[in-house]
């Protein structure tokens, strides 16, 4: 566990200065110098091509699009108010950029001359130009040369794939850039739908075009604001994704979710553990299928049902004879089954702010009868709210969620020597994710509290700290830890393990899976570790889209 936490900082500490020292750009529509129809989006695609390139490199940080427009249309600005240097020096500041790029497009014989101006920020002066004539069937090598322009003032190492579309013309079908060009005007409109219809037809006129395919990943990705991918495991009595997440949704999708938490004996023959004189084991299980809806801009609807339930498996053997056979107390449950499911509604207030509340409802089916039943047959409800924040261009989520329940909880005094009713936990969660490295690094931080409510009085602290490398356009490796403590009937365990994850994406469909070692506080023996394995899969599946607005405010 020390040497992967060594690990993780040193992979920090190698990153976060370079991420620092980035400039930052903002890259603008190219205007369009033309009565040719077929050109009135040309500005939108040939600029969104340019921003990819930019953006492959680890040298400087681009701007969203979204940002850009937003301003323009706040101080209502057009593109060709930029030939003023101080509407050039006001939009830098407004957009907090070292540099704008941007430029125009223009009818040439047989394709077209691209122009392009780098103005420096602060003083509002053009520092680089460039231009370019060529068919447009070249369009890859125009706008990765425009790139490798502006590195090459900026003294940033352009991509590998960049070089290469500099010094190999690769022609493509001018169809395809003409799709994708009426993609990105969709997408300034909100019309997520059409939007993916034009890049599906782009695609399919190139489908070895890098920027095509790399805009229509984006779109069939868009659920990352509710994956799952950054637990350890699926809480039985909580949504398996932050509700004020539906607030932000543009895409209906369906999930499944499995975890599988377990006693892991080194011989592999023994069910329980033993500790001192007590045998004890805490088991935990749970299979969810979800679903999402968008109903309105930015209001969306989440449904999940458990179609096998979830339930735990849990025993506790005390050597004390305080029954009145005279026999070992024992506490247990056999595989006791959670059959429901709940309603989430998420709401968005602004861009960046978004509540959200679900209600749960399950029957407690215990794998056992008798009192000596950690939990009781019966109807169960659980009601959770949450918010979440977007920040710093939305590289930056911070979430928090917190949940009650009326699930009744049995457990074993061990001073009193008897077992008392007790009550499940008030959980409070808080989330943080943040974007390192645009499309390269993503770091996540969780940090859950179980708040007891009962004659126990107490909690268990947990903090989920992982980092996410993504070394390929689909695949995505994970590593992070636990650390937990455990304060409960005035005895205290500190508990600790590591993580270790990948994701993989096929268009609209992606599969995240964790596997986790640990020893975990034992919350029916306060104050001792259990060996435990942990393993969480998730699958998701984007189904399509409404074109709905997610913005609330402009």
């Amino acid at each position: 566990m020390k040497k992967a936490a060594f690990l993780i900082c040193l992979l920090l500490l190698a990153v976060l200065p370079e991420a620092a020292a980035r400039d930052r750009l903002a890259v603008l529509d190219f205007t369009v110098e033309s009565s040719n129809p077929a050109l009135k989006n040309l500005g939108k695609g040939l600029s969104a091509l340019v921003a990819l390139e930019l953006d492959k490199s680890q040298g400087v940080s681009i701007v969203k699009r979204n940002t850009w427009r937003e301003v323009l249309a706040e101080r209502q600005l057009s593109l060709k108010d930029l030939e003023e240097g101080k509407v050039r020096t006001l939009l830098s500041d407004l957009l907090d950029v070292d540099y704008l790029i941007y430029g125009s497009i223009s009818d040439s014989g047989k394709g077209v001359t691209v122009s392009l101006r780098m103005c420096w920020g602060s003083s509002g002066s053009i520092v680089r130009q460039e231009e370019l004539t060529e068919g447009l069937e070249l369009y890859e090598h125009i706008s990765a040369k425009l790139a490798d322009s502006v590195l090459s003032y900026l003294g940033a190492r352009a991509a590998a794939t960049t070089i290469q579309n500099v010094t190999f013309k690769v022609a493509r079908k001018t169809e395809a850039l003409f799709a994708f060009s009426e993609a990105i005007a969709y997408l300034d409109q909100d019309n997520t739908e059409q939007a993916r219809l034009a890049l599906s037809r782009a695609a399919a006129l190139a489908p070895y075009a890098d920027g095509i395919r790399a805009y229509l990943e984006r779109l069939e990705w868009s659920s990352e604001v509710v994956s799952p991918r950054f637990r350890i495991e699926h809480e039985l009595y909580v949504t398996a994704v932050n509700p004020a997440a539906l607030g932000f949704i543009n895409d209906g999708q369906f999930y499944f979710l499995f975890s599988n938490s377990r006693y892991r004996d080194p011989d592999a023959s023994h069910e329980y553990q033993a500790v001192d004189s007590y045998f004890v084991t805490e088991n935990s299980w749970t299979q969810v299928l979800g679903c999402l809806l968008p109903l309105a801009p930015g209001l969306g609807l989440g449904a999940e049902f458990m179609p096998r339930g979830g339930g735990y498996s849990r025993y506790l053997e005390t050597p004390f004879t305080f029954d009145r056979d005279g026999s070992p107390k024992t506490i247990h449950e056999g595989e006791s089954r959670f059959l429901g499911g709940s309603l989430s509604l998420g709401y968005a207030l602004t861009d960046d702010l978004s509540l959200g509340t679900s209600l749960l409802l399950w029957h407690t089916r215990s794998g056992f009868e008798g009192p000596d039943n950690i939990f009781a047959d019966g109807i169960n409800f659980a009601v959770q709210a949450g918010c979440l924040l977007r920040t710093w261009e939305q590289q930056l989520t911070v979430g928090f969620s917190a949940t009650y329940t009326d699930l009744a909880e049995r457990y074993v005094d061990l001073d009193a020597l008897q077992v008392e009713d007790g009550a499940f936990p008030l959980l409070l969660e808080t989330s943080l994710a943040a974007v390192l490295l645009p499309d390269t690094l993503t770091a996540s931080l969780r940090i859950l509290a179980d708040v007891f409510i009962d004659g126990r009085s107490g909690h268990v602290l947990r903090a989920v700290p992982v980092l996410e490398y993504r070394p390929l356009e689909k695949l995505f490796f994970r590593a992070g830890g636990e650390v937990s403590r455990l304060r409960l009937a005035g005895e205290t365990a500190a508990g600790y393990g590591f993580l270790g994850g990948a994701s993989v994406r096929f268009g609209r469909f992606g599969v995240d899976a964790n596997y986790t070692v640990r020893e975990k506080p034992s919350r029916l023996l306060p104050g001792y570790n259990l060996n435990n394995r942990t393993l969480f899969i998730g699958a998701n599946l984007e189904l399509f889209s409404r074109g709905l607005k997610r913005s609330r405010t402009k």
